[in-house]
């Protein structure tokens, strides 16, 4: 019985993320458009990804806490084909690498 609940709590993990281009993307719902081409998250989102990827980020106002970088204000974060796009980011070092949280997060993929 206790294999049951590990295994099922295991299964709900994998459920909720999602590998794109060696980035993973966890979050409480996913909405997805018919080609896939645009994926919005929503609720406890956190992407992590090793700090050698390069990108870059704009956004309207940006401050640092406790080590912490937060962006807020019509944030754009930009990977090789991906653009990301929320209203709040805080980026921190994570053992993978960097890790951004977002309450929403919609992704354009070209």
């Amino acid at each position: 019985m206790m294999l049951l609940k590990v295994l099922a709590v295991v299964a709900i993990t994998l459920s909720s993320s999602v590998l794109a281009n060696q980035h993973i993307i966890t979050a409480n719902k996913q909405v997805y458009s018919l080609d896939n081409k645009t994926q919005t998250y929503i609720g406890n989102v956190h992407l992590s990804f090793d700090d050698k990827n390069k990108f870059q980020t704009t956004s309207n106002n940006v401050s640092f806490n406790n080590g912490n970088t937060v962006m807020e204000g019509e944030v754009v974060i930009t990977f090789n084909n991906i653009t990301a796009v929320t209203n709040k980011v805080t980026f921190s070092e994570s053992d993978s690498g960097v890790l951004a949280k977002m309450d929403e997060v919609t992704f354009t993929y070209k």
